[in-house]
């Protein structure tokens, strides 16, 4: 099983890589490769947002 259960509710995890942060309807995968930058994931907000050199750039917003 590489997504959570939908039973225990949101959550945010990072024991599947992935090529960037995924967003799923219960879930946020924040294990991206490392080349392709450092992550965070806004709960205020409900955005990733990608920190690099001091930036944030939002790149999605879940459903």
């Amino acid at each position: 099983m590489t997504d959570p259960s939908p039973l225990v509710g949101k959550q945010i995890y990072g024991y599947t890589p992935v090529p960037y942060p995924e967003i799923g309807e219960y879930w946020v995968n924040l294990n991206a490769f490392e080349e392709d930058g450092i992550w965070v994931f806004d709960t205020q907000e409900n955005r990733l947002i990608e920190i690099s050199s001091g930036e944030n750039i939002p790149v999605g917003v879940p459903a």
